[in-house]
């Protein structure tokens, strides 16, 4: 397994060093901005543990890494795990990123915000859990949905950002915001939606570990 993992990150490396050296830009413009930031910590989270994954999901099948692996004496759930676990591990290492950069910068003297909050990590891996729960068993299929789903979801997450600002400058925007910021309120809603997600990637990985499975009959 431990071999598996070391080829995803062999196969990614450079592809990983140039979305480092990019993001570190927007974490620098996200440091030294005055509000929103842990928004905007969690937005480049969610969205290069997104990229990264789907990424390497396209390299994968343009090599059809999926027939060669099945042919070695790999158990087939190990296969599986690791496509999933990879995911975490890739969503788990932007947010280290963040925490080292604004680390380093505050250290430097470089005023700004420093991140400290877990839940910059927790609340974008809750979602990308239940976005790839429903993604996976499909996209190893070769789905035409799961195809359709990446679409949909790269241009919410395009847009979303745009939209939300919008929405919160209206009157009614800004009364859900008040309600949503309450730290009470924000931790049972994240919880719940990582919780959820976490269940949801469990039943997603049965089920792929079965269609997997269903290539060599």
């Amino acid at each position: 397994m431990i071999n598996l993992i070391k080829k995803d990150f062999i196969l990614m490396k450079n592809l990983i060093i140039i979305m480092t050296a990019f993001v570190s830009i927007f974490i620098y413009i996200i440091y030294s901005s005055k509000e929103y930031n842990d928004i905007g910590y969690g937005f480049i989270v969610f969205l290069m543990g997104y990229l990264t994954f789907l990424m390497m999901g396209k390299y994968k099948k343009k090599k059809n890494e999926y027939m060669v692996i099945s042919s070695l004496p790999i158990y087939k759930n190990t296969i599986v795990f690791v496509n999933y676990f990879m995911m975490i591990l890739y969503t788990l290492f932007f947010y280290i990123i963040i925490v080292l950069e604004t680390f380093l910068l505050r250290t430097f003297g470089i005023s700004g915000y420093n991140l400290t909050n877990i839940w910059v990590l927790i609340a974008p891996l809750g979602l990308l859990l239940i976005n790839f729960s429903i993604m996976n068993p499909f996209d190893i299929k070769d789905s035409r949905f799961a195809e359709g789903l990446k679409i949909i979801t790269y241009v919410l997450i395009c847009l979303l950002p745009q939209i939300l600002m919008k929405f919160y400058k209206t009157s009614m925007g800004m009364k859900i915001f008040k309600v949503i910021a309450r730290p009470d309120f924000m931790y049972i809603a994240v919880i719940s939606i990582f919780i959820f997600g976490l269940v949801s990637y469990l039943i997603s990985f049965m089920i792929s570990v079965k269609i997997y499975k269903n290539f060599d009959n």
